[in-house]
């Protein structure tokens, strides 16, 4: 996560992340369909919350139903 905060590449791993990070964001045809670390979080916890209120509506309706 520091990687993403900040840039800063401290190991192996992140100078592979920030290698193929490179890559991606020059290419033209995937710029397109790029997507910051920000904006899938920013997702998953939407689709997550949903998911939560869809649950707790049906748990909710079977609970007034007993």
């Amino acid at each position: 996560m520091t990687y993403f905060n900040t840039g800063q590449v401290s190991d192996e791993f992140t100078v592979a992340v920030d290698q193929e990070f490179r890559r991606i964001k020059g290419n033209d045809t995937r710029k397109e369909c790029y997507m910051s670390i920000e904006s899938i979080l920013t997702m998953e916890k939407a689709y997550a919350r949903q998911e939560g209120w869809d649950k707790g509506r049906v748990e909710g309706k079977e609970e007034g139903r007993v």
